[in-house]
């Protein structure tokens, strides 16, 4: 190591200096030199907090900016407090009715209260009364309805029966006449036969005539087909009158089957209409015993609710009424403690929807927005920075540690400032080596013999310097890596 290569030189040359001493054969005073020990740090911040709220809620207000210095106890941020507020009001009502309570139980029952007691139990005693009655006028309703529902239900059922014995009767009279028809019309079929049958008899008796004229038959034979032509057309006429007879009797017959057939239609509308008339009769029946029992249900779980609530007043007024023990006066005064607990932590949850600066420094980080919900405690909100008297944390091996000593003057080069040199003052040295990750990463100097006396464990073993530096510019942040040089002075002595 660069150190430990000066070290062995001064030692040399104090040691060559210690033999011509010897030679003269005078003595040798102790020699002091000045040793530059040289190693690489960082710059830190002497206070450096996240800083978040203790409790969930939404941000209301965010007060302050990155790069804005503050100073301690400044408000940073604020939550909404309704919810904290409600509930420090909650605490404080708790508390004072457990005060109330405590006073009561140590005083005893008043003159008022003893009166307030007997009127409680007088107006549960009126509700169980104006219960009963509701129950009864309830039944009374309930035992109404059952009777208009029956009734209606039994007169739908009354009037389908007769609609339906109307429609049967209808029916049959509709049959008979369609019977009286089909038979008037067999007549005029009848007669029609019978007619046409005529007819021929007297178109062939005609043409015998005609035949026996043209044959010059005799007289007595042309007047016996004369004759049997009379008789003849006076059949066809009989049979035409009796044709136009029976004709007019089945048009008769035939027309009230159509008035027959309307009121059987007519019939089976009204049964449908009645049919539905008792569907909605069953209905109703069904709904209101339904309505009727929940309405029951509900009064006889009144009163039962109103006797039980004048037994418990009774008891309550008993036991109101008895001198308090010294248990329930315990209690009572643990009641009080608990509530003045709470009153205390709902205090603090309304100090804790501000977030408070605890000490003076620089915003380094915003991470909070109004509006937005935050977590429960570890979530950060906003960092805080300490950038008034920054130090630097340098690791040296242990040759060089073995030097140093607070109050040493040193060197600090700032490589991101262009290598400006800020001066500084050794203030403490860790008695204790750094962690082997830290010292890894630390940067600082190693030599052949740490080297060769750590091998065994891979690592090489440091420890940390803390330097302050004499007015550092305004730029200097921490984190930014920089080159120590401590002057460290040595002690040389001769034989």
């Amino acid at each position: 190591m660069r150190t430990q290569a000066k070290l062995a030189a001064l030692a040399f040359a104090a040691g060559g200096l210690v033999l011509v001493l010897a030679a003269s054969g005078g003595s040798t005073p102790p020699t002091r030199t000045a040793v530059a020990l040289t190693a690489t740090g960082t710059v830190a911040a002497p206070a450096q907090l996240s800083l978040a709220f203790p409790g969930g809620g939404r941000v209301l207000d965010v007060d302050v900016h990155v790069g804005e210095q503050v100073d301690a106890g400044t408000v940073l941020a604020r939550l909404d407090p309704g919810q904290a507020l409600a509930g420090l009001q909650t605490a404080t009502a708790n508390l004072a009715s457990a005060r109330a309570q405590l006073l009561q139980l140590r005083q005893g029952l008043s003159r008022p209260e003893r009166v307030q007691l007997r009127v409680g139990l007088e107006q549960s005693q009126q509700a169980l009364a104006a219960a009963d009655t509701a129950l009864a006028d309830a039944q009374a309703a309930a035992a109404q309805d059952a009777t208009r529902l029956q009734t209606a239900l039994e007169q739908a059922n009354t009037q389908l029966a007769a609609d339906r014995t109307k429609l049967g009767n209808d029916q049959a009279a509709l049959a008979g006449d369609r019977s009286a028809a089909g038979n008037a019309a067999g007549e005029v079929s009848s007669d029609q036969s019978k007619l046409a049958s005529d007819q021929n008899t007297l178109l062939a008796a005609q043409k015998t005539q005609a035949d026996d004229q043209a044959a010059g038959a005799p007289a007595t034979t042309l007047a016996a087909d004369a004759k049997a032509i009379l008789t003849d057309q006076a059949a066809v006429a009989a049979d035409q009158q009796q044709l136009s007879d029976d004709s007019s009797a089945a048009a008769d017959a035939r027309s009230p089957i159509a008035s027959d057939q309307a009121q059987v239609d007519a019939d089976q509308t009204t049964i449908a209409t009645d049919q539905n008339s008792l569907v909605v009769a069953q209905n109703a029946q069904a709904a209101g015993t339904a309505a009727e029992r929940q309405s029951l249900d509900s009064v006889r779980a009144a009163v039962a609710s109103s006797r039980l609530s004048v037994a418990a007043t009774r008891a309550a007024d008993a036991v109101r009424a008895q001198a308090a023990r010294v248990g329930t006066l315990a209690a009572a005064r643990a009641a009080v403690r608990v509530a003045e607990a709470a009153v205390t932590t709902a205090e603090q949850a309304v100090r804790d929807t501000r977030l408070v600066a605890s000490f003076a420094g620089t915003v380094a980080a915003v991470d909070l927005m109004p509006g937005q919900l935050v977590g429960q405690s570890g979530t950060a909100g906003i960092t805080l920075v300490d950038l008034n008297d920054l130090t630097v944390t340098a690791s040296f091996d242990p040759g060089e540690a073995g030097l140093l000593a607070a109050g040493q003057s040193a060197t600090v080069t700032m490589p991101a400032l262009a290598n400006e040199q800020i001066t500084g003052r050794v203030v403490s040295i860790d008695p204790l080596p750094d962690s082997p990750s830290s010292s890894n990463s630390s940067g600082a100097n190693t030599s052949n013999s740490d080297t060769s006396s750590s091998s065994a464990t891979g690592t090489s073993t440091t420890y940390s310097a803390t330097i302050t530096l004499d007015r550092p510019p305004a730029t200097v942040r921490p984190g930014m890596p920089v080159q120590v040089t401590v002057t460290a002075p040595t002690d040389l002595r001769g034989g």
